[in-house]
């Protein structure tokens, strides 16, 4: 069952105008990555493509934390400072951290990372056609609670 849905400033109502600056240049990124509703939570807030989730994340510490969805895992000599993790989330799909401290780390390289993710969901992922019972949102839900658990101080963080 999907987490109740909650106002949008339930997350940017406490935040000072650096992390505010920090959220509208996140949503132009996703926004422009492709047609998405904005699905917001306790949580977190995330970005659902026509199939399913392809980006989102969550204010830590006055930093921005996002993740986005991609079909093979962007390699460790393309990675910079802003990466907390990579895994893998199935067969199809590998799921990048980042944390996001300055509205120039949201630049064009992650544009283009979140324009993927984005294109990646106009299907199903192989693996949620092919097990029986595994669908999108369960994977998805199977994604947001490591994400819950590294909040918590859990295995991910």
């Amino acid at each position: 069952m999907p987490a109740p849905r909650v106002a949008l400033g339930t997350h940017l109502d406490p935040l000072g105008p650096d992390e505010l600056a920090l959220w509208e240049r996140y949503r132009e990124l996703a926004e422009a990555a492709g047609p998405s509703e904005l699905v917001v939570t306790k949580s977190r807030f995330t970005f659902k493509a026509p199939q399913r989730n392809f980006t989102g994340g969550f204010f830590k510490s006055r930093r921005l934390e996002i993740f986005f969805d991609l079909p093979s895992p962007i390699p460790e000599r393309g990675r910079d400072a802003r990466f907390r993790d990579v895994w893998q989330h199935s067969r199809t799909i590998w799921v990048h951290r980042l944390k996001i401290e300055r509205v120039e780390e949201l630049d064009e390289q992650l544009a283009g990372w979140l324009r993927e993710a984005w294109l990646r969901t106009r299907s199903p992922p192989r693996s949620a056609r092919d097990a029986p019972g595994r669908t999108v949102a369960r994977m998805r839900d199977e994604a947001l609670w490591w994400l819950a658990d590294d909040e918590r101080g859990g295995a991910g963080g």
